[in-house]
């Protein structure tokens, strides 16, 4: 068993056994059969937290690709939008909506 220190510090913080045997687990695909019982759990619990029988969507990739999602389903091509440009993330979202 590693010895690990109790720090008081912003971080890096102290990481219990089992949260590190779960990090050593293989990583499960976004696809397939062993992710799909995990996703309907998952759409289910979220149902029950948001008190909805509407589907919920998870997108397993970046949030630049649910902001492309949400200008796409937002907007019609040729529409104007503006973009509250406060950096990186500003800079990105004002990227996708030129699209």
């Amino acid at each position: 068993m590693i010895k690990h220190l109790k720090l008081y510090t912003p971080g890096p913080g102290d990481v219990d056994d089992d949260v590190l045997e779960s990090l050593a687990s293989p990583v499960i695909r976004h696809y397939g059969p062993e992710w799909m019982e995990i996703y309907h759990e998952t759409q289910g619990l979220l149902k029950q937290v948001f008190k909805t029988e509407n589907e919920i969507f998870f997108v397993p990739g970046p949030a630049s690709s649910l902001m492309d999602m949400a200008i796409g389903s937002l907007l019609a091509s040729g529409e104007k939008i503006i973009v509250g440009n406060n950096g990186f993330f500003g800079e990105r979202l004002a990227q996708i909506a030129s699209v």
